[in-house]
C-alpha cells in the first residue's frame, strides 16, 4: 500500500522514537547500514528507506546505484537527486523509495526531521569536522 509503506530506518532513529507517532510498529524495522537499507529496498523487501538525520555521502553512493539501476529513487529531503563530491559530504536526511512509495515516504521523513528537531536532536558535527 503505497500510503502504509514498509519502512526501512536506522536502529538510532527508532531507539530515539523519531517514527513512534508517525508509523504503525508493524510498519517500521531497522536495520544496519544506509547502503545496505538501499539496496533491501531495492530488492523489494521493503518499499521505502527514510532517515531524517544527517548522513554521509560515502554511506549513500553504492546504495543509491543500486537502487537507481533497480528504478527506484534516492532523493535528500527536499526531494532533490542525490548528488556526490560535493564540498560538503553529507545530507540532511535521506529518502530510498520505490517510485509508487517515493511521495509518502519523504512526506515521513520530512515529519520525522522536525520530531528530530523538537527533541533537540538535530546537529551535524560531521559538517563542522569536515570544514
Amino acid at each position: 500500500d503505497p500510503l502504509r509503506p514498509r519502512l526501512l530506518v536506522s536502529r538510532s532513529d527508532l531507539a530515539a522514537g523519531l517514527w513512534r507517532d508517525l508509523v504503525a510498529p508493524e510498519q517500521v524495522q531497522a536495520a544496519g547500514s544506509l547502503a545496505f537499507k538501499m539496496a533491501l529496498v531495492a530488492e523489494g523487501r521493503f518499499d521505502a528507506h527514510a532517515t531524517p538525520t544527517w548522513r554521509s555521502e560515502w554511506d549513500a553512493a553504492a546504495g543509491a546505484l543500486i537502487l537507481a539501476e533497480a528504478g527506484g529513487v534516492a532523493t535528500d529531503l527536499n526531494g532533490e537527486p542525490l548528488t556526490f563530491n560535493r564540498p560538503t559530504p553529507t545530507y540532511a536526511g535521506v529518502v530510498a523509495a520505490s517510485r509508487a512509495t517515493f511521495p509518502q515516504a519523504l512526506l515521513l521523513a520530512r515529519a520525522s526531521q522536525d520530531l528530530c528537531r523538537a527533541a533537540g536532536l538535530w546537529s551535524n558535527t560531521d559538517v563542522d569536522e569536515v570544514k
